[in-house]
């Protein structure tokens, strides 16, 4: 009998644990980059939305940056689950993320990203999800 007891609530507890890791999106960044501020290697990153609304969260086994986001809307144009980097000098920053078709999340500026772009030329690079 306690190993029934023992053996659901472990069933149950893998069951509340699944939806936070389905959430999670994996992409492969092939340049290092920079996201609200912090410094981040090339590499594989998994990106999941937080409880409370605008927080968003990229993270691989060794870095993790917690984020706040404001929303953007994409009317025209759908996009797959994206991340969309600005591309300034050498230096590759997160701007936004789009994780549904027409609604994004654009990462608020800090002061570092706007006197970067100021100083050059802005392209951007598109990552799906893998």
């Amino acid at each position: 009998m306690k190993f029934c007891k023992m053996l659901l609530a472990l069933a149950l507890f893998a069951i509340a644990c699944l939806p936070a890791a389905a959430h999670a999106q994996q992409f492969q960044v092939p340049f290092s980059f920079v996201a609200a501020g912090r410094a981040f290697p090339a590499g594989e990153y998994r990106v999941e939305h937080l409880t409370g609304d605008g927080w968003w969260r990229v993270y691989n086994d060794r870095n993790s940056v917690m984020m706040l986001t404001n929303s953007v809307e994409s009317p025209e144009r759908a996009h797959p689950f994206s991340l969309i980097f600005e591309h300034v000098g050498d230096t590759y920053i997160l701007h936004q993320l789009w994780p549904s078709q027409h609604s994004g999340r654009e990462l608020f500026q800090l002061n570092a990203r706007k006197s970067l772009v100021a100083k050059g030329a802005t392209t951007y690079v598109q990552i799906g999800a893998e």
